[in-house]
């Protein structure tokens, strides 16, 4: 795989980060992703609750990503697709 910036990370590298929103609501850890055909990626991430939901991340969503903390932060938007269980 090619060298990334940073800033930069590849997807399967998110397993195991908690998935925050940009207001702090824990939405759970993220277990992987849905590699299809639409242009960004789908998370796949397992609720506090225990429940595993989807999370579409256009790269509108994404805020930010710390890997020292193991930690993503997505929109507040993109939080309002918790209907769709895995």
């Amino acid at each position: 795989m090619p060298e990334l910036d940073d800033d930069e990370i590849y997807i399967h590298q998110l397993e195991g980060f908690n998935l925050v929103t940009e207001s702090g609501e824990n939405l759970g850890v993220i277990e992987g992703f849905l590699d299809n055909q639409a242009p960004y990626p789908i998370l796949i991430v397992l609720s506090p609750a225990g429940v595993k939901r989807m999370y579409p991340l256009p790269s509108e969503y994404f805020h930010e990503h710390d890997p020292q903390k193991q930690l993503v932060v997505i929109s507040d938007v993109a939080a309002c697709f918790t209907d769709n269980k895995y």
